[in-house]
């Protein structure tokens, strides 16, 4: 009878480090998603303040410091005189324990309309 007690203990420690051990892992490229698509979103919106050059350059800065390594060709930016489209395509890999990687794809994609000045 102690022993299955003192196995169910560590049955729930090791579980419970377990689920530790993967938000660690998995939150920070959630997060550093969420974080981005907000930024492209905000940026869209108020397009009619901002150059394409300067979206860009704030999107790139912003990935880089949530730790997202963005290149110019991962952003397409297309503006025309009613509405302004940005897309986005980036990969995060995930290393377990030196064991395993998991690649975990993104795609961000927003068209909003250009309001006047």
């Amino acid at each position: 009878m102690a022993a299955s007690i003192g196995i169910r203990r560590w049955l729930w420690i090791l579980f419970i480090a377990l689920f530790i051990y993967l938000g660690i892992k998995l939150t920070p490229p959630w997060i550093g998603y969420y974080m981005i698509k907000y930024e492209v979103e905000t940026k869209a919106k108020n397009a009619n303040f901002y150059s394409d050059e300067e979206i860009l350059r704030d999107i790139i800065g912003s990935a880089k410091t949530w730790g997202i390594s963005l290149d110019e060709e991962d952003v397409e930016i297309t503006r025309d005189y009613e509405r302004i489209d940005i897309a986005l395509d980036y990969d995060i890999t995930v290393d377990f324990a030196g064991r395993y990687e998991k690649t975990f794809y993104y795609n961000i994609h927003t068209v909003k309309p250009i309001k006047a000045r």
